[in-house]
């Protein structure tokens, strides 16, 4: 009787480990009352840097990947193309993205709020597109411009978005030829300054790729100097909400898988790619051909790309854009705040 009752009592102590254990994987596996998770990823169409979302994207390569990890998980992956770092970064602030592309200038300012918002907290994660030694940005003028040289700028009047690397770039080309004292600059997105220039209302503006092969597609622009005789790299990264890829490494890691295959892709399938950031992004075929060519795709953090972002920070740094912080920890790993 008693061995009986021993091993009722030895059943039931079983059953009632399995409901714990099956309610604690449950547990682990649902994200949400629905089993549903939410990823939001800012990017930019505009930029071609970081036409590396446009493959992940179109491909479906994140999806995929956690889904095969992940089969009982609903996924919703949203993406959003906006026309600026500076609303990723925005977003990402709020937490509304949980990863963002952009530019090497707006990436600085992403672990600048890391640092300076106790709320949130910031990562590099990785680099999408490269421009080796300044590729991929240029300062236009006007085919009937009569401007043939560096020096016509002298007296002349220059756009640029302020505080990005192409702002960097123009500072730099115009201190090479004596010309920063002698040129009037003025803060405008790249679509208001060509629309000025065909009114005559400025006389030059700078920009990164593809609209500098989009504006001189049809003989409206010509490039006057490349970016690449500064010698200075343009860098994208890929910025991760720190407290969220914590929280989700496996799913943080997925995404670094999902990068990897999308630079394999855009490397070894380039007639694929073309097509596939034309459909996404809406510039011509042709000019995106002709664009990556001039962008390497490595995604690792290395010393050369983190030497290329500390000189971004000093520059905003010196433009008063944001105040001295630890930088250089902050692109090696995120520290604790004090």
């Amino acid at each position: 009787m008693r061995g009986n009752q021993a091993r009722k009592h030895k059943f039931f102590s079983m059953c009632a480990i399995l409901v714990m254990v099956t309610l604690a994987a449950s547990f682990f596996i649902t994200p949400s009352t629905n089993g549903k998770v939410t990823i939001n990823i800012g990017y930019q169409s505009i930029t071609a840097q970081t036409w590396g979302a446009l493959i992940i994207k179109h491909q479906h390569l994140f999806e995929k990947k956690l889904k095969a990890r992940y089969p009982y998980i609903d996924f919703n992956i949203q993406w959003h193309d906006e026309v600026s770092g500076s609303v990723i970064n925005n977003n990402m602030l709020a937490h509304k993205y949980q990863i963002g592309y952009m530019g090497d200038m707006p990436s600085i300012i992403n672990l600048y709020n890391g640092y300076l918002h106790e709320e949130y907290n910031s990562r590099l994660l990785a680099i999408d597109g490269k421009g080796l030694n300044g590729k991929n940005q240029s300062i236009l003028v006007s085919q009937e411009s009569g401007i043939n040289d560096i020096h016509d700028l002298a007296g002349r009047t220059i756009s640029v978005p302020i505080a990005s690397s192409t702002h960097k770039m123009l500072l730099d080309i115009l201190a090479q030829n004596d010309l920063l004292d002698k040129v009037e600059i003025i803060n405008q997105d790249i679509p208001t300054a060509y629309n000025m220039i065909t009114t005559g209302k400025i006389q030059a503006l700078a920009a990164w790729e593809p609209y500098p092969s989009y504006l001189m597609q049809n003989d409206q622009m010509i490039r006057l100097m490349d970016g690449e005789v500064t010698g200075n790299d343009y860098l994208a990264g890929i910025m991760i909400d720190d407290d969220w890829a914590k929280k989700n490494s496996e799913y943080t890691s997925i995404f670094l898988d999902s990068i990897k295959e999308s630079h394999e892709f855009l490397r070894n399938n380039p007639d694929e790619s073309v097509k596939i950031i034309s459909q996404e992004s809406g510039f011509p075929p042709d000019v995106i051909a002709n664009v990556l060519k001039n962008i390497d795709w490595e995604m690792e953090i290395t010393s050369s790309n983190r030497d290329t972002l500390k000189k971004n920070y000093e520059f905003l740094y010196e433009l008063g854009f944001l105040k001295d912080f630890p930088v250089e920890a902050y692109l090696n790993t995120v520290k604790g705040k004090n």
